[in-house]
């Protein structure tokens, strides 16, 4: 499991939203959708299971 994301990026379809693809403490697919507020903060809105719509973008097919 790793600690790192395996993908993140800005959602293109809206302005100033982002997504994260990574792993919970059990290694299992997350994603998690989040604005920045400024420089050093981020404000995280959205985080559950990762969605099969996400992972063809991360390369992980193991869900």
């Amino acid at each position: 499991m790793s600690q790192y994301p395996i993908c993140s990026g800005i959602l293109e379809e809206y302005e100033n939203k982002y997504i994260l693809v990574g792993f919970n403490k059990s290694g299992n697919p997350i994603e998690i959708f989040y604005n920045r507020i400024s420089e050093e903060q981020i404000n995280i809105f959205h985080a559950m299971k990762c969605r099969k719509e996400y992972l063809p973008k991360t390369g992980y097919n193991k869900i």
